[in-house]
Formats: structure tokens, C-alpha cells, sequence
């Protein structure tokens, strides 16, 4: 639908106006940039199966939530150390640099719409972490619902 869209514009609008355009309406590495929404949107889904076995629904809803926009600033913790200094501080923002899900890897939205190529490379690697990431966090999940006691 999407894309009939985008190919309704791009047959109404002038040939002036396409020309500003920096890639076709239609162009086809927009896909992947879609793709790597669909990947981010089974991360938050396995984050928020993972919440839900052990947190009441409103707290895994907002616990969600939180690691979803902390995932999207997770590459500031990393340069954190620049304004900590030699804090212990800094062990902990590093920590949580690598334990929290690197959101901000799957939005391509920007390269694509410019028409900047995205690497296949990049997007194996986005791929394979997210799948990494998606398996831990529902094998936890899986490992935590096994240990409830619903009696």
C-alpha cells in the first residue's frame, strides 16, 4: 500500500518538483530501511514478552517503554565517560552501553530517503544483533515463565 502510494505521487507530481527529490519515489532500497523497522519491532515485541512474564501489564508496558527510548540514546552512555571523567560512574554508563538494545542501529530512515546506500554488510550485522538480541531476550523469558508458580 505503501508503495502505491509513493507511486501515486511520484505520477501526479511535475517533472520540477521530482527533480528536488533526492532518490525516486519508488525506489527500492526503501525497503530496507523498512526491513530494519520490522527487525526493531520484533526487538521491542520479545523486550515486552520478556517484561510481561515476571511485571504486572501496566509496569511491562512502561518498563518497555523506557528500555525502548534508552535503547535509542544507548549511544550516548557510551561517550558518558567524556563527561564523567574517572568516575565509577563511568563503569556503570559503560555497562549499560552494552546491555541495552542499540535501537538507534535499525533506523536507517534518514540514509535511505536521502538516497545514501545502506551496506549490505551493515544490514547483516543489524540483523544478526537483533536476532541475538531477540533469541537471549526470549529464551529468558521462556526460562523465567518455566519457574512461576501459579498456584
Amino acid at each position: 500500500m505503501w508503495y502505491l502510494v509513493l507511486g501515486y505521487m511520484s505520477w501526479m507530481e511535475t517533472e520540477a518538483f521530482k527533480q528536488s527529490w533526492e532518490a525516486p519515489a519508488t525506489d527500492p532500497r526503501m525497503l530496507v530501511a523498512v526491513y530494519l523497522i520490522v527487525i526493531q519491532l520484533m526487538l521491542v515485541i520479545a523486550i515486552a514478552l520478556f517484561f510481561s512474564t515476571f511485571a504486572e501489564p501496566l509496569w511491562a508496558a512502561v518498563f518497555t517503554l523506557a528500555l525502548y527510548v534508552a535503547g535509542h540514546f544507548s549511544a550516548d552512555l557510551k561517550h558518558f565517560e567524556v563527561v564523567v571523567g574517572d568516575s565509577p560512574l563511568r563503569f556503570i554508563t559503560t555497562g549499560l552501553y552494552y546491555l541495552l538494545p542499540n535501537m538507534a542501529m535499525f533506523d536507517v530512515k534518514n540514509a535511505v530517503v536521502h538516497a545514501q546506500p545502506v551496506p549490505p554488510a551493515y544490514v547483516g550485522v543489524a540483523t544478526a544483533y537483533g536476532a541475538c538480541y531477540i533469541v537471549a531476550l526470549v529464551a529468558a523469558a521462556v526460562w523465567i515463565f518455566g519457574r512461576r508458580d501459579f498456584k
